[in-house]
């Protein structure tokens, strides 16, 4: 049996914060059978333009990328990524380290973007409404911290990073002095897809990130141990009461006492109402003596 290693950082989740995932009940269904499914970075990027952005300054990315890491990638990049013609380019800007690194910049960013995968949680001590109806209409919540996500990924062959978001104003706060300030900046540099804009700080995301070679726009990724990782499965307040009772005996008959209908809202919902009801059986009684035939086919 593999372990997993979960690095925690650039900025690190505490072991017992409650992180949330919002799902469907397909995505539901795939983390009970024991596999998760990450989307790369590239595929996030196509619903967030600003998702895993290149960020450029030479003296930045230096700094982030240095000594032996920087020649080892630029001997890859040199032998593995380019054309013949940019080759030639390469040896003719020798004398120009700055056109050269960025040349290398541009390909390393290019691979981190499309073999780094993610799961994206929120991370609050409360279930929320907003990310229900935002990420899964009618759905679920899946609670769950560090210290789980740890046993139930230690069955996998994987390694893992796991790190708060750091939410910044590229055009203000990227910059050789903020970098040489910022130790957060600076790691976050060099992993891109935990940077977002400030516009996105409401979210509270936590992500946990692997890696995976093939540039798929996503990856499967078995033996995660259901019970293990989730603490619990609330249903959506907005799904249907009967529905609702459904789920959570075909669930519980086999993850017992793991899912509940949340408490978020108070009261019955209307298409469970009495009321509604009643209304529907006044209807149904018209029907059966006033409609015409018409009315009766399908």
């Amino acid at each position: 049996m593999g372990t997993s290693t979960i690095e925690n950082g650039p900025l690190p989740v505490d072991r017992i914060a409650t992180l949330w995932r919002y799902v469907s009940l397909p995505t539901l269904l795939l983390y009970l059978d024991g596999r998760l499914r990450l989307s790369s970075i590239n595929r996030l990027r196509g619903l967030d333009p600003l998702e895993g952005s290149r960020y450029w300054d030479h003296v930045t990315q230096t700094a982030a990328l240095q000594g032996n890491e920087y020649v080892e990638l630029f001997e890859y990049v040199r032998d593995h990524e380019l054309t013949p013609a940019d080759k030639k380019l390469l040896d003719a800007n020798s004398d120009h380290p700055d056109t050269n690194q960025r040349k290398i910049f541009d390909h390393w960013h290019r691979l981190v973007t499309s073999t780094r995968y993610a799961l994206c949680f929120f991370r609050s001590d409360h279930q929320s409404i907003a990310m229900w109806r935002l990420y899964a209409p009618q759905g679920f919540a899946i609670r769950t911290n560090l210290n789980s996500l740890e046993r139930g990924l230690s069955g996998t062959k994987k390694e893992w990073r796991i790190s708060k978001m750091k939410y910044i104003d590229a055009s203000k706060e990227v910059s050789p002095d903020a970098v040489f300030r910022d130790k957060e900046l600076k790691e976050a540099l060099r992993r891109p897809f935990f940077l977002k804009g400030r516009e996105y700080s409401y979210e509270n995301e936590v992500r946990l990130v692997t890696v995976d070679p093939k540039e798929m726009p996503s990856i499967e990724v078995d033996s995660v141990s259901a019970t293990d990782w989730i603490e619990e499965i609330i249903i959506s307040p907005e799904l249907w009461g009967k529905d609702s009772d459904i789920l959570k005996h075909l669930i519980n008959s086999k993850f017992r006492g793991l899912v509940r209908q949340s408490s978020a809202l108070c009261g019955p919902i209307s298409e469970d109402s009495d009321w509604e009801k009643v209304e529907g059986e006044i209807r149904e009684r018209n029907a059966e003596e006033h409609w015409p035939k018409l009315l009766r086919k399908p």
